[in-house]
């Protein structure tokens, strides 16, 4: 079997917003197009890494009732490792991730899609609104990177940095093995300098200057873990420039504190509204 577009989302304890999730992918627009060359427009992977809510029983129905929906349990290798065998399995001749707690807007893969061959680009990329109760917030934090032309690489726009989000993205398969890109065991939550990574030598990069990506603003209660696992990612992403595009240094602490100290700032105070549990001194 072979599919146009593989969506691998890896997942823990997500019961409360995961069919939201799920169901954004099936309500893809792209399911409509007759695309002869492929036996499905998208697989849908379900890598479960060892709820203990009912998160594997709603991912269980999903694959029950519907062909192109995979479910696969393992046992708290971590949300990394989730990602890395998604990709080891999944038969798209493109990927993409996604975060249970988000969704994906109806046109996004389809769009992508058109523009990735149009344009024959390694990846294409999405606008993305970040959102709180149905509210979008700080909208503008991804903005300079799609201030530029459809097609781009990260040479000639260097504010393609600002694009450091892993799942607003579609991504030619072939560009993603054939590089060998790991996502690191060693860290919790997404690894993000592979994003930069795939900019970096991406051939071109499709861009969408409109919503695609809808972000939930994450409930983040343990602080110290959080902020431990930030930095261990920065210091991967931080290493990479240094050794392959040092000239992007100036560039990547601007970002770091206009945007990615801020939004952690600003995510922990929507916290810290919701509740009493959380205490923070800066």
């Amino acid at each position: 079997m072979n599919s146009c577009i593989s969506v691998i989302i890896s997942f823990y304890n997500s019961s409360e917003f995961l069919e939201n999730c799920i169901d954004s992918v099936l309500n893809q627009t792209i399911n409509e197009l007759s695309l002869s060359e492929y036996e499905n427009n998208l697989q849908i992977i379900l890598i479960d890494n060892g709820s203990t809510d009912n998160s594997g029983e709603i991912a269980k129905n999903y694959a029950k009732n519907y062909e192109n929906v995979e479910y696969y349990h393992i046992n708290h290798r971590g949300f990394n490792y989730g990602l890395n065998y998604g990709v080891d399995i999944c038969d798209g001749d493109y990927i993409s991730f996604l975060n249970s707690e988000d969704m994906i807007s109806p046109y996004a893969y389809e769009r992508m899609f058109n523009l990735v061959t149009k344009n024959d680009s390694d990846l294409a990329t999405g606008f993305v609104c970040e959102f709180d109760n149905g509210k979008c917030i700080n909208p503008n934090q991804y903005g300079p990177a799609f201030f530029g032309d459809e097609v781009t690489t990260l040479k000639d726009n260097p504010d393609i940095l600002y694009d450091s989000l892993l799942f607003n993205k579609l991504i030619r398969h072939s560009f993603f093995t054939d590089n060998d890109f790991k996502f690191s065991e060693s860290v919790s939550s997404v690894d993000e300098s592979i994003v930069l990574q795939m900019q970096n030598l991406a051939n071109s990069i499709s861009i969408i200057n409109e919503p695609c990506y809808y972000s939930r603003i994450p409930l983040i209660k343990d602080f110290t873990t959080s902020i431990d696992d930030k930095l261990s990612v920065m210091r991967l992403t931080d290493k990479y420039i240094k050794d392959n595009v040092a000239n992007l240094e100036d560039k990547k602490q601007i970002k770091w504190l206009k945007v990615d100290l801020m939004k952690y700032i600003d995510n922990q105070k929507t916290y810290q509204k919701k509740s009493h549990n959380i205490h923070l001194i800066f």
